[in-house]
């Protein structure tokens, strides 16, 4: 007893001293637990410093914030108090309001400055985040145009891998696309933890992750294509054939990798392939825009899918494409003229009959894809399409303005007479 009424004193003395909301709280509490009931002055002494001080639901309050300014002024104000946690809601939060300001520097130079001071967090913050948070932080930034650099991308990297093995698809897709979106390509030891981790767990992968995944493969592929030439493709099989310097250590994703582009592209390959096995067995349940963005991730790649996966999509395309918004719809016929695929002509018939209902419903992007795509799987199979193009070319005239230009903001079709 005579030791905690020492204690009720002390803390008496320093209360004023407590800088944290929940610390007072904290103390209130742990009092109670160990069975002393605080002397009135203590408690009246704790419940004004309590009131002094803001309270700590900062994520809260920045999840409610309605613009980037306040969002960015609640953390900075309560910088010292931020857990790892707020930081990656704070910069997720961004990520739901701004998709260009920021990036594009247009914002005011004190939101900027106060960006900066939060992203000086980085490298403190990441080691104390578990995988979710991670990706979270990561995805986000990447939503932003923002990437992560220097230290705080090591520390990323770093931390990425310890926690690999805990990463569920959603985590390894959302990953890779960031990398993506940075047009950076990751070390070796993240690529590899990443690859790996995707490969063994492929069979949990959704509609949306396949659809990231395999899109990000792409990109990260090009990326390692412009720093490996000449090169090659292997008829047998489609696979890349690299010549040249293949043991030339290559800087990537901030560190200092000893991987060439050749073995990161064999771990891309690698987590394709066992992608592609498990995609073809659910492909029985994508919609329209995963089949689109699918084929399409590898038609820019110009290697087609592997044979069952290919059959799978063409065989739910009849089923999906009349559902699909005009571009993902663009994209499936694209990828096919792309790819120079043999299709079936019934499947033929059911694209030339889709082009025609929904043509009042492309603008000018889609009819300059369908324009040159229709034509070239026309000739594959053998059906015209003169009609279903005369038709896309008359609700071109429909939607050009007087100088060949499309009012809705779409690509020019054609020039002005």
């Amino acid at each position: 007893e005579q030791v905690m009424e020492a204690l009720d004193a002390q803390l008496l003395l320093k209360a004023e001293e407590i800088e944290k909301y929940k610390m007072v709280s904290t103390c209130t509490w742990a009092l109670r637990q160990l069975d002393y009931e605080p002397s009135t002055d203590l408690l009246h002494a704790l419940y004004q410093r309590k009131t002094a001080l803001p309270e700590r639901r900062i994520a809260e309050r920045i999840i409610k914030s309605p613009d980037v300014s306040s969002t960015l002024r609640i953390a900075t104000e309560n910088l010292q108090m931020l857990s790892s946690k707020d930081v990656v809601t704070c910069i997720n939060h961004l990520s739901k309001l701004d998709q260009r300001g920021l990036r594009d520097r247009t914002v005011s130079y004190e939101d900027l400055d106060r960006f900066d001071l939060i992203s000086s967090l980085f490298p403190m913050v990441i080691p104390r985040l578990d995988g979710a948070g991670l990706v979270i932080l990561a995805h986000s930034l990447a939503k932003l145009g923002i990437p992560l650099e220097g230290e705080a991308l090591d520390v990323w990297g770093e931390r990425i891998v310890s926690v690999s093995g805990s990463l569920s698809a959603e985590d390894v897709s959302k990953s890779l696309w960031s990398y993506a979106m940075w047009r950076m390509t990751p070390s070796r030891d993240v690529l590899e933890a990443l690859t790996a981790r995707g490969s063994a767990i492929a069979v949990t992968f959704n509609s949306h992750d396949y659809t990231n995944t395999f899109w990000a493969c792409s990109v990260l592929n090009r990326n390692l294509l412009q720093t490996a030439a000449p090169v090659t493709t292997n008829s047998m099989d489609g696979t890349l054939e690299i010549s040249g310097d293949q043991n030339a250590a290559a800087s990537y994703g901030g560190e200092e990798s000893l991987a060439s582009p050749a073995e990161l592209m064999g771990m891309i390959r690698g987590l394709r392939r066992a992608l592609q096995r498990t995609a073809a067995a659910a492909a029985h349940d994508f919609g329209a825009k995963p089949v689109a963005r699918i084929l399409w991730s590898f038609a820019k790649d110009g290697t087609a899918p592997v044979e069952p996966l290919m059959d799978a999509l063409l065989s739910r395309m009849p089923q999906v494409i009349n559902e699909g918004k005009p571009n993902d719809i663009a994209l499936m016929i694209w990828s096919l003229a792309k790819l120079r695929h043999e299709i079936d002509p019934k499947l033929m018939d059911v694209i030339v009959t889709t082009c025609i209902d929904n043509a009042p419903n492309f603008f000018s992007r889609e009819l300059r894809t369908l324009q040159w795509a229709l034509p070239v799987l026309g000739k594959t199979t053998g059906i015209q399409v003169s009609n279903v193009v005369d038709i896309l070319q008359e609700r071109a005239s429909e939607i050009m303005g007087p100088d060949g230009s499309d009012p809705s903001g779409g690509v020019q079709l054609y020039p002005a007479a």
